[in-house]
C-alpha cells in the first residue's frame, strides 16, 4: 500500500519463489531453501520538513519467530528514494535471521548471511558475508554491531543509516582491509 489509496505502492514485488524445507518440521523455526525475489521496487519518498511515507510496521511487542533461509536472491530489484532509482542484485547463502517488532515498532533483531554476491547500481559486485545486529526506528537504520568479510576485508562495524531527502549515513569500522 502507498501513503494514500492514489499512490504507488511502497513495496512491489513481480514474483516470490519460496522454496520450503523439512527442517521446519522438526524446529520451531521457519525454514526454507531459498527465497527468490524477482522484481522488487521498494519505495521512500521522505520530506525536506522531516518524515517520510514509509508505513507504520507492525503494532505488538510479541517476540517473532527465527528463520532459517539457506539461499536468498533479489533479481533485477531497485530502491527508489524520492525517485532515485538504484538497482539491486543479491544472491546470498545461508541467509539467517530473526526480526521482532517492538512495542515503538522498531524492528530490532539479527541477520547473518554469505558470503554471497552483492551489488548495488553501476558498483562491481562484492562477494560479501556479513554477521549484523540491527534496529530499523523509523528512518534510522542502526547498525549495533557488525562483522563484514570479503577478499582481502575483515572489519567490525557499528553505526547508522538515516534515510531521509539526503540519504546519510556514518559507521565505524575496524580491521584489515
Amino acid at each position: 500500500a502507498g501513503e494514500t489509496p492514489t499512490a504507488p505502492p511502497f513495496l512491489e514485488i513481480t514474483r516470490v519463489v519460496v522454496h520450503p524445507s523439512l527442517a521446519q518440521v522438526f524446529t520451531r523455526q521457519l525454514a526454507l531453501r531459498e527465497l527468490r525475489l524477482e522484481s522488487p521496487r521498494l519505495r521512500i519518498n521522505a520530506w525536506k520538513a522531516g518524515g517520510d511515507d514509509l508505513p507504520p510496521f507492525g503494532r505488538g511487542g510479541g517476540a517473532g519467530g527465527g528463520l532459517r533461509l539457506d539461499r536468498l536472491v533479489i533479481q533485477d530489484g531497485e530502491v527508489l528514494l524520492d525517485h532515485e532509482r538504484v538497482p539491486v542484485e543479491v544472491d546470498l547463502p545461508d541467509f539467517q535471521g530473526r526480526l521482532d517488532v517492538r512495542r515503538d515498532r522498531a524492528l530490532t533483531g539479527r541477520i547473518a548471511f554469505g558470503p554471497g554476491a552483492l551489488r548495488f547500481g553501476g558498483a562491481p559486485e562484492l562477494q560479501l558475508g556479513a554477521e549484523i545486529a540491527l534496529v530499523l526506528e523509523g528512518r534510522r537504520l542502526v547498525v549495533e554491531s557488525g562483522h563484514l568479510r570479503a577478499t582481502n576485508l575483515d572489519l567490525e562495524t557499528r553505526g547508522e543509516i538515516r534515510f531521509g531527502r539526503v540519504l546519510r549515513g556514518e559507521f565505524t569500522l575496524l580491521g584489515p582491509v
